[in-house]
């Protein structure tokens, strides 16, 4: 799905409401979340029991997927057997070859963890909940843990930091 701006279906309104009564647990003091609507909406739906402030963010949107946006796996791949000259840069960052008009993964990864870093500064004493995507989280992971780790929709993490060392740990 990437960067196109799909509308959020049943499931994932229900997965939304489905995760309330685990977030309502936390004391979650603002939400920020990507600016795409399927997100969005998301954050909308699991506020309305919060009611905390509420704030977008474009940095949080899932990575651009260029070429491979609207495509099934079955077409993704038949493009790179058949296309792979035109395939851009190899990124071992996710073990692929970058499509046509695809972001980075330097440029997507420095843009999400700007926009993380920044809210966490802006709102240091605060209990943050990230809306946003699966490409996201699964750059968080990356980054923090050295894998890459695949979730369900609206399932929550926490994220802490224990001296130098950053701990994450499924929600219930």
């Amino acid at each position: 799905q990437g960067h196109t701006d799909i509308p959020l279906n049943e499931r994932g309104r229900q997965q939304a409401l489905d995760s309330i009564a685990i977030v309502k647990k936390i004391g979650i003091q603002r939400i920020i979340s990507s600016s795409l609507s399927r997100a969005f909406e998301t954050a909308q739906i699991v506020n309305q029991a919060l009611n905390v402030p509420l704030e977008s963010d474009k940095r949080l949107w899932e990575k651009k997927f260029g070429y491979y946006e609207g495509k099934a796996s079955a077409e993704i791949e038949k493009f790179k057997i058949e296309q792979v000259d035109k395939l851009l840069e190899f990124e071992p960052e996710t073990n692929q070859h970058r499509a046509p008009d695809m972001e980075p993964y330097k440029e997507f990864h420095s843009r999400i963890f700007d926009a993380v870093k920044n809210a966490l500064e802006k709102y240091e004493n605060e209990k943050i909940l990230f809306v946003s995507h699966g490409g996201v989280y699964r750059a968080l992971c990356r980054h923090f843990f050295g894998v890459t780790d695949h979730s369900p929709n609206a399932q929550p993490f926490h994220f802490a930091k224990n001296g130098n060392t950053w701990q994450m740990h499924k929600i219930d």
